[in-house]
């Protein structure tokens, strides 16, 4: 007997926001095996304790399961086929509700009910980490997204940079610049650069860090996971924001009523990933500029930052001083 276990998809906030799930099954005893869909989850393997085991997705789909093993799914549920993620669609039949709503409730199909084992999406226990001095008490940007929907101007980070420099506070970029056009561009302008070449790396970073500031991606649920203050920028539409008290987003305004992201792709029939590679999204319909995300102004990402992640009483009204 034992159990495989598979993501909701392939990024790694993807896996990092399962865990609960995960963890439920690793504490049966019962021999637990997680599927890996893409090589952004690679890394996270080496900091769940109690695995058997993993399998690259199209691996497993070679296995022959024994009539005892049970195999999760997280993808082959209705909340994932019936329709796209913050399409009308969904949220008319689903309602506002967030990634981690999401998971309760297609673990509770899947795992409490079927297998009478309770999953726990109310605690994230943060991994164990090395601290890294080069990151203590300063705001770590994160810019770089495989979406570009998804991604802030280069002039805005810059000029957030700039703000908290001269407010006393360091600020330094994560992200590689071989796989993202933003974090390139942002090295070339100057932005200070701690270079993240391995999962590990970037969680002794942000686990040492003072707070973050992040596009949705795969190092933001990182950094929630952690524990450490976060401001997340999202898209209006996007249900990957997370309830835990140390998560402060800030939506764009909805432009996309009619982007093709939305309205032009169809809900997914296939509930598995047949090759271990990166997934590509559908380009922005938007040009460079005009994008939801590039709504968000400087100002008030420093006044999250500041009154809410840091707590802090320092004035953000600075346009002219800063």
């Amino acid at each position: 007997m034992a159990y495989y276990f598979a993501p909701i998809s392939e990024g790694l906030g993807d896996l990092l926001v399962t865990l609960p799930a995960l963890q439920a099954l690793i504490n049966t005893g019962v021999p637990t095996y997680l599927v890996l869909r893409s090589p952004k989850q690679d890394g996270v393997v080496e900091l769940i304790a109690g695995l058997a085991g993993v399998y690259k997705e199209n691996d497993f789909m070679q296995l022959k399961l024994a009539s005892t093993d049970t195999f999760i799914n997280m993808r082959d549920h209705p909340l994932q086929t019936a329709h796209v993620f913050g399409s009308d669609n969904f949220f008319n039949a689903f309602g506002r509700i967030t990634i981690v709503d999401i998971c309760r409730r297609i673990c509770k199909d899947l795992i409490v009910d079927k297998l009478q084992l309770d999953c726990n999406f109310d605690t994230y226990a943060p991994f164990p980490f090395d601290l890294d001095s080069r990151a203590s008490g300063s705001i770590l940007l994160v810019p770089g997204s495989a979406g570009a929907f998804k991604c802030w101007s280069a002039s805005a980070w810059m000029e957030l940079h700039h703000k908290l420099k001269v407010m006393g506070i360091p600020s330094f970029m994560l992200g590689q610049p071989d796989k993202s056009a933003e974090v390139r561009e942002l090295v070339d302008l100057g932005l200070p650069w701690l270079p993240t070449d391995s999962l590990a790396t970037a969680l002794n970073l942000i686990s040492s860090a003072r707070a973050m500031v992040a596009v949705d991606t795969g190092l933001l649920h990182l950094a929630i996971q952690q524990g450490i203050p976060s401001v997340g920028l999202y898209i209006e539409r996007s249900i990957f924001h997370r309830p835990q008290s140390n998560c402060y987003p800030i939506f764009a305004p909805d432009l996309c009523q009619d982007c093709p992201l939305w309205t032009g792709i169809p809900p997914t029939t296939d509930v598995y990933f047949a090759s271990h590679g990166e997934t590509d999204f559908a380009p922005c319909a938007q040009p460079a500029g005009e994008r939801c995300v590039e709504q968000i102004s400087v100002e008030a990402v420093l006044k999250r930052l500041l009154r809410d992640a840091l707590k802090t009483v320092e004035s953000v009204t600075c346009s002219s001083n800063c």
